[in-house]
């Protein structure tokens, strides 16, 4: 479902063990005694010390990690699982809660942590904001598997080779779709009916989603630009899902995703 408001509309309604160098303190050898060099630690300027709650673990319910200002989400994860030595990261995930208004969303692995913090800054009920961490399986069962998320009809892909695959062929469609979505040369379509929410009701609409930015056509599966209306760019946006949304907003089912500008 999507909802559309202000300048950031949208819900739409439908996914390493790291290796601790040990050293000793010196080592002895021939007579002559080797010391171990270790590069100096960052400027304190340069590191931050951030709060990752998390779901799933012993108490305490948070823990403290120090990183670098330039650490990316994945990075984070190996910190946080080699110092609290809490197992292995590849089936966990940050998460972004926006607690005051009740959104969060999976944080990408590429993802700044530090940028993401300093955006909280600039809203009012920016230090209620938290990163969780949390077990999460499917965190790319799309590349693995994207068939499951893209049933047939839903991608317009305009390409003969997929369409010749037969139905019978089940596996060469699956690896045909892996390897599209791995590719940053052609982004397909993506189409099919959500429901709006503006004005407080819910409109059932069809929608394209296009990498110029999601549009709705007021004429059922029209594809014909006069009919075709953009609900928001992309550029600057995180997908966000919103918790309890059958209940404060009166949705069709709980399944609500939030299109909303990142700080």
């Amino acid at each position: 479902m999507i909802r559309r408001s202000g300048v950031h509309p949208a819900m739409v309604d439908g996914m390493d063990s790291t290796d601790r160098m040990e050293g000793t303190p010196d080592q002895r050898q021939h007579h002559h005694v080797v010391t171990p060099f270790w590069p100096p630690a960052a400027p304190s300027s340069t590191r931050r010390s951030v709060d990752l709650f998390h779901q799933g673990f012993d108490s305490p319910a948070s823990r403290s990690v120090e990183i670098d200002r330039s650490a990316d989400a994945l990075q984070v994860l190996e910190t946080f699982f080699a110092e609290h030595r809490v197992g292995n990261c590849s089936s966990w995930a940050l998460f972004e809660h926006r607690r005051s208004v009740s959104l969060h969303r999976l944080i990408e692995d590429h993802e700044i942590l530090c940028d993401i913090q300093d955006g909280w800054q600039a809203e009012p009920d920016g230090d209620y904001n938290r990163f969780v961490v949390q077990q999460d399986y499917c965190k790319y069962e799309v590349f693995r598997n994207p068939k499951q998320f893209f049933p047939d009809g839903m991608l317009n892909l305009s390409n003969d080779k997929y369409d010749t695959l037969a139905g019978e062929h089940s596996v060469a469609k699956s690896v045909f779709l892996r390897d599209l979505i791995l590719s940053t040369n052609w982004l397909p379509e993506v189409e099919g009916p959500l429901c709006l929410y503006e004005k407080r009701t819910w409109k059932r609409l069809y929608f394209i989603l296009r990498p110029s930015g999601l549009y709705s056509s007021v004429k059922h599966a029209s594809r014909d630009p006069k009919h075709l209306t953009l609900v928001c760019s992309l550029s600057g946006l995180g997908l966000y899902q919103v918790d309890g949304a059958k209940k404060s907003l009166g949705s069709p089912t709980d399944s609500v995703i939030c299109l909303k500008g990142l700080c």
